[in-house]
C-alpha cells in the first residue's frame, strides 16, 4: 500500500483566478493546515490576520500567475521565483480551506496531463499526480 504522505496532487487554482495547477505532497498541505489551525490570528501579517494574509497571497499570486504565463520558460524547479510561487499556491489553498471553508479542488490524474501536456517537464520535476481514495477530484 502506498503511503498517502508520499503522493502528489495536482492543485486546482481556478477558484482563486489563478491558472497554473500545482503539484504537492499531501504531507505538505496538512501540515500548513494544522500551523493555521493552532496559531492565533493575531500572529499572522503584524497582527492583520489570517484574511488579510488570504487576500494579500491571493493578489500576490494572480499577478504571478500572469508573469508565468507569459514566460514558461522560467517555470521550472529550482527557479526561486516559481518555486516560491508554487509554495504560496498552497499557502492560499490552506488557507483558504481554513478560513472560509473552501475545498482543496485537485485535477484528475488524466485531466491533469490532458490540460497541462504543453507545459514544461522541468515545472514539476516530471511528477505526475496520483489517484488518492476518498479525495475528490475534478475531471
Amino acid at each position: 500500500m502506498e503511503n498517502i504522505d508520499e503522493l502528489y496532487s495536482a492543485l486546482n487554482m481556478q477558484q482563486y483566478g489563478i491558472n497554473s495547477a500545482i503539484l504537492f505532497k499531501h504531507s505538505e498541505m496538512d501540515k500548513i493546515i494544522e500551523e493555521y489551525e493552532s496559531t492565533d490570528d493575531l500572529v499572522w501579517c503584524n497582527g492583520r490576520g489570517k484574511k488579510f494574509m488570504f487576500h494579500f497571497i491571493k493578489n500576490k499570486l494572480k499577478k504571478e500567475d500572469k508573469y508565468f504565463d507569459s514566460h514558461t520558460d522560467e517555470a521550472f524547479i529550482g527557479n526561486q521565483r516559481w518555486d516560491n510561487f508554487c509554495s504560496d499556491c498552497i499557502l492560499l489553498s490552506a488557507l483558504g480551506a481554513h478560513v472560509y471553508n473552501n475545498q482543496i479542488m485537485l485535477l484528475h490524474p488524466q485531466s491533469y496531463e490532458e490540460n497541462f501536456i504543453n507545459s514544461p517537464i522541468r515545472a514539476t520535476d516530471g511528477m505526475k499526480p496520483s489517484l488518492i481514495e476518498g479525495i475528490k477530484i475534478l475531471q
